[in-house]
């Protein structure tokens, strides 16, 4: 089993809520999604759990390019929620583009 294990939590309409682990701490999150051809945004992500600021980007990109495998597309386009804790609360985090490598 992979490090970094994605779970399709549920489907609704366009909402997605999926959850990963990544040294055996969960990270929880929920974002509207719409499939474009090969391309995936996913709109006012949101992430939770007890290890939401613990993880770093390499794990959260192998959770990216699992979503995108999942919806067998090529590229993610992603727009996070604003934020609600931090530093930077109620500031929109950059969008990112996520090219998904092939296996």
């Amino acid at each position: 089993m992979p490090e970094h294990t994605l779970i399709i939590e549920q489907l609704d309409d366009d909402v997605v809520y999926f959850s990963f682990e990544v040294a055996g701490r969960r990270v929880e999150c929920m974002t509207h999604f719409e499939r474009q051809g090969e391309e995936l945004h996913l709109t006012q992500l949101h992430l939770d759990g007890d290890a939401r600021n613990l993880v770093g980007r390499a794990a959260l990109w192998e959770a990216a390019y699992q979503l995108g495998r999942y919806f067998g597309v090529k590229t993610l386009r992603v727009e996070g929620g604003r934020r609600a804790t931090g530093r930077y609360k109620g500031r929109m985090p950059t969008p990112l583009t996520i090219i998904i490598p092939a296996v």
